[in-house]
């Protein structure tokens, strides 16, 4: 019900918002919602409600394990736990990166020559400008091939 464009659309918007990346679940909602329910009260009922299961759990059991945390980490299993969250969390973001980096450069099984290069110049380029100046450079890149229509 969402497709892969949709998805990434929504990425860059989050990427373009301050606060966590996790706000790409808000276009998701709000996408939901808009098709569900139907027009902006839709879309807005959508994102509040996502917000809302996103983040209020999370802080309710950071609320409620903070007292508690240096007591939990001197256990050595916890500690073991933890990191190993921690790993798969690094794994679940290759794994998105990957997802991400095969619909940008390869849509519809088709390699996109266009978003490859500007890949490997921002690549180029990051280590020599900074990352700021290279997503502007990609920003813009990206609406000159929008507004011709490719």
């Amino acid at each position: 019900w969402v497709t892969p464009t949709e998805i990434i659309d929504g990425l860059a918007l989050a990427e373009t918002t301050p606060g966590p990346l996790v706000l790409v679940y808000q276009f998701v909602g709000g996408l939901a919602g808009h098709r569900i329910v139907g027009g902006t009260f839709g879309a807005l009922a959508g994102m509040a409600q996502v917000l809302w299961m996103t983040f209020v759990p999370s802080f309710l059991l950071v609320l409620s394990l903070a007292p508690h945390l240096e007591h939990l980490l001197a256990r050595p299993g916890l500690a073991r736990a933890l990191q190993g969250v921690t790993a798969a969390v690094v794994g679940v973001m290759a794994g998105l990166g990957l997802w991400f980096a095969t619909h940008v450069l390869l849509p519809e099984g088709q390699p996109d020559l266009f978003a490859a290069a500007i890949a490997l110049a921002a690549l180029a380029l990051v280590p020599r400008l900074g990352l700021l100046p290279v997503l502007g450079l990609a920003m813009l890149a990206g609406l000159a091939r929008w507004s011709v229509g490719a």
